[in-house]
């Protein structure tokens, strides 16, 4: 109970002591920056919530041949554990986005071109370059790049909104 005049977060509204809702919206009058998003437009804050879901999920896709790669010449085995973790939980509890990727061919080859061609840069670094040489600074310039361009690809483009659209109504 709130034992002075506040205003509500949401609305604006001036409200009287001794009531900790807000009469003209109904928002709690402690409501944090998060929980008035949610008052004022729940279906936005929905599509938010799901959106930064759908960038996580793709970004474990991106990396999973790169980390393959790095497992693979470098003989970690505490990281294979971790990618088959990955793999197992990725077909376990993602094929919804799983189906939808390998059913929109603009997605599908803009997540492949990108994970293959970390996945490649990583491996000729290992395989052909040494530590100390100038080149391995330049590749990782060349993988932060690549990791750049996907991104902007899959998020900011027309085609990585339409495909977030549509992913996002089939899920709803």
């Amino acid at each position: 109970m709130v034992r002075y005049n506040w205003t509500c977060n949401a609305c604006g509204l001036g409200n009287e002591p001794n009531s900790s809702i807000c009469k003209n919206c109904g928002c709690e009058a402690g409501a944090s920056a998060e929980e008035v998003e949610k008052h004022n437009d729940p279906e936005g804050f929905k599509k938010k919530q799901f959106k930064n879901s759908f960038q996580k999920d793709l970004g474990q896709l991106l990396f999973l041949p790169f980390s393959i790669v790095l497992v693979t010449f470098t003989g970690r085995l505490v990281f294979a554990a971790l990618i088959i973790l990955s793999i197992f939980s990725l077909l376990k509890f993602q094929k919804k986005l799983l189906s939808f990727i390998f059913s929109d061919l603009w997605l599908r080859k803009v997540i492949m071109a990108a994970s293959i061609g970390m996945a490649l840069l990583l491996m000729v670094r290992i395989v052909f370059i040494p530590d100390d040489s100038v080149l391995v600074i330049w590749l990782s310039v060349g993988i932060v790049l690549g990791l750049a361009i996907a991104y902007l690809l899959l998020f900011k483009t027309s085609k990585g909104k339409l495909a977030f659209e549509r992913y996002y109504q089939g899920s709803s």
